[in-house]
């Protein structure tokens, strides 16, 4: 959860004027194109639990070795471009391509401007849902090139606001875009069944999405993880994946990724009743 510190903003036509030209000004940067917020992982016993993100305060810096500089404090890390924690196939993530970085600073100044625009927003206010959404974007930029825990946390604070967004404005115009990196920060925060929640939303709400062959995949990747362990899981791979191909490579990022998927599947399935159907460890 965020904190930020915030005054309360009195009632008034001057104030609202003030404020809407304040939202008006801020959404003129674009978006990058591409419910309830989820109950977060519980800490394992042997796992200290994780700090809510406090914007503006730097995290206390680890210690470094002799061999490895220190960290440099969250405010002055530039935010890497063109990453994206835990995604293996980068292409998962259409706005990756079109994102520049931004000096972290900068970044954080953002949202500590964001949020506390959005607590003095109205909620019949129209300008509401875009700044939902732009918190979550905002967010979801503050995760990459980030360190494990605070890209926790960044996951987590995106999905506030895409759930939000979702639950109370089903028929925002690019719901299939919310839908999608709902589920993809879900993926990223570990929460592989809200993300298939919300990828079946997808699918079900908006099946004309150019989304649809990045769901089917993401399907895809987390039935073949988890085969690892459970062979039987191959087969839904397999069957996501054939899903992704039937969407042509001249719309569909993935195109190729989902081949290669299928034949490596298909590899491991045959070592596996070569010797007798034992889970075999991925190359």
């Amino acid at each position: 959860m965020l904190h930020v510190g915030g005054a309360k903003v009195a009632a008034g036509r001057g104030v609202e004027s003030i404020m809407r030209k304040c939202v008006f000004v801020l959404l003129l940067v674009p978006l990058a194109t591409a419910c309830t917020p989820s109950a977060p992982p519980v800490a394992s016993a042997n796992e200290p639990p994780i700090e809510p993100l406090v914007i503006g305060k730097s995290p206390p810096a680890p210690i470094a070795t002799s061999d490895e500089p220190p960290t440099p404090p969250i405010d002055d890390v530039p935010v890497a471009a063109g990453t994206s924690s835990a995604l293996l196939v980068p292409a998962r993530d259409p706005r990756i391509a079109h994102t520049s970085p931004r000096p972290r600073r900068l970044l954080v100044t953002e949202l500590q401007g964001l949020e506390s625009l959005f607590t003095a927003t109205a909620t019949a206010s129209p300008d509401r849902p875009a700044l939902m959404r732009r918190l979550a974007e905002d967010y979801v930029e503050l995760s990459r090139g980030a360190d494990a825990r605070l890209a926790l946390n960044a996951h987590r604070s995106a999905l506030k606001y895409y759930e939000l967004l979702a639950a109370e404005y089903p028929k925002y115009p690019q719901i299939d875009e919310v839908w999608y990196y709902d589920g993809l920060e879900n993926e990223l925060a570990g929460n592989a069944s809200q993300a298939r929640r919300a990828y079946y939303q997808l699918i079900k709400t908006s099946p004309q999405s150019k989304l649809i062959p990045l769901a089917y995949f993401a399907f895809g990747e987390m039935f073949n993880a988890e085969a690892v362990n459970d062979p039987s899981k191959d087969d839904l791979a397999l069957q996501a994946y054939a899903e992704v191909l039937k969407y042509p490579p001249s719309g569909n990022p993935v195109y190729t990724d989902a081949q290669g998927r299928i034949n490596a599947v298909r590899m491991r399935k045959l070592a596996g009743s070569a010797v007798g159907g034992g889970a075999v460890t991925r190359p």
